[in-house]
């Protein structure tokens, strides 16, 4: 018999994602952010842009700082950095 999976529930960032996250959380630019990962300036702005939607988050600051609260980006260090938890709770999500 073969165990089914967990179900996560809320929204679930890719790592990816959350590198995005961190370095703009950081202070880095889309540009060194996009060399750094070897994706385009667009690809950067796209995925920032999607999880903007995906959060209800009316800018970066505010998607920034919801991460920061849902525990996917650190608070208590600089330079920030990804956590590995990728989920963020529904209810911290604004509606």
């Amino acid at each position: 018999m073969t165990r089914k999976k967990p179900v996560q529930e809320g929204v679930v960032l890719s790592a990816q994602q959350a590198e995005i996250l961190a370095g703009i959380g950081a202070g880095e630019t889309y540009s060194t952010v996009a060399k750094r990962l070897s994706l385009s300036t667009s690809t950067i702005g796209y995925h920032v842009g999607r999880l903007q939607q995906k959060l209800h988050a009316g800018n970066v600051p505010a998607l920034i700082a919801l991460v920061m609260v849902a525990g996917i980006l650190t608070t208590d260090q600089f330079p920030i950095q990804a956590t590995g938890d990728l989920v963020i709770d529904p209810s911290l999500i604004p509606d």
